[in-house]
């Protein structure tokens, strides 16, 4: 099963393949707003640029690691990567090359990658389309845009927004799969995905990172950061479970057993301390996304963002 959400996303690179130069302007002006892309002439270069240059994919297994402290307040349980990417990261997730090109054609090139996994989108327009249908299901491409279509660009951008998913989607191990299943089943929920992408658009997050205790996405766009929650009712009865031990105040116990409420303790184990000082009001008010089971979400700002503001709250963004 794959998931609906990839545990982590960040920039990376897209290079645009012709060999008409007034087409790839016109390709580099137009996804040059959306990703950051770098576009070759010569698929000779190209391929060498690809090859070479990316011998190795930055791209490291995501997995829990003890040592996070430098990165978020809890340094337990963390999902994120060993190496954390930067926004102007020069890794390659996506190739766009036009079929019609002297010395190498856009199915050659593509058949020439060694790194399976990067994307490859092919600009069709002289090939047979029996051509394109064989290089498809032998996994030579993995999707093909007509370049005389009165939509290419958009269909273009759409395309390497997929394939980017994709990108991220199939690089996780099966260490991490195996835990995702287990602990964190929205991953794989459709209505959760909608939603969670929906909010990553309004907000631009251009990157971001999942982390555990408690379960939540760290967003981060270019200005601001956030933190988007997604509890279960399983979740949220374990709490109130906590909280009733350890005689925190009636009103959260009341806030929580409503529904329209969900936790955001800073400890190590996600889980309500009363011997740690909370400044902030814990229980931000939720949204329900209806699943396969019903999900309660919100999203606030990342603490780190707060920081310089001495007594600021964490407050809820719905």
């Amino acid at each position: 099963m794959t998931p609906k959400i990839p545990p982590h996303y960040y920039q990376t690179k897209v290079a645009l393949i012709d060999d008409n130069k007034p087409f790839l302007d016109t390709l580099e002006l137009y996804l040059s707003q959306y990703f950051n892309c770098c576009v070759f002439l010569d698929p000779l270069i190209a391929l060498s640029y690809t090859n070479y240059f990316h011998k190795k994919s930055r791209t490291k297994d995501v997995r829990l690691i003890d040592k996070a402290s430098e990165y978020i307040e809890d340094p337990s349980s963390v999902f994120r990567l060993l190496d954390e990417p930067k926004s102007d990261s020069s890794e390659l997730s996506v190739v766009v090359v036009d079929y019609d090109m002297p010395g190498l054609n856009g199915i050659e090139f593509c058949a020439k990658i060694n790194n399976p996994c990067i994307k490859k989108i092919l600009l069709t327009g002289q090939t047979s389309y029996l051509d394109v249908v064989n290089a498809f299901n032998n996994n030579v491409i993995d999707f093909y845009i007509d370049k005389r279509s009165e939509n290419m660009l958009f269909e273009v951008r759409n395309a390497i927004i997929g394939m980017q998913k994709s990108y991220f989607q199939e690089n996780l191990s099966k260490a991490t799969m195996s835990l995702i299943q287990q602990d964190a089943p929205y991953f794989f929920d459709e209505e959760v995905a909608v939603f969670f992408e929906k909010k990553c658009l309004e907000l631009k997050v251009n990157e971001y990172y999942f982390l555990s205790n408690p379960a939540r996405f760290h967003l981060k766009s270019d200005e601001l950061e956030y933190f988007f929650l997604v509890f279960t009712e399983i979740n949220i009865n374990e709490h109130v479970v906590i909280l009733k031990e350890e005689d925190a105040p009636i009103e959260w116990v009341d806030k929580l057993e409503s529904g329209n409420y969900i936790p955001y303790f800073n400890t190590d184990d996600g889980f309500y301390m009363p011997e740690k000082e909370i400044n902030y009001d814990p229980l931000i008010k939720s949204v329900l996304v209806e699943g396969d089971v019903s999900y309660y979400c919100a999203i606030i700002k990342s603490r780190n963002c707060l920081q310089k503001n001495k007594g600021a709250t964490i407050y809820n963004l719905f």
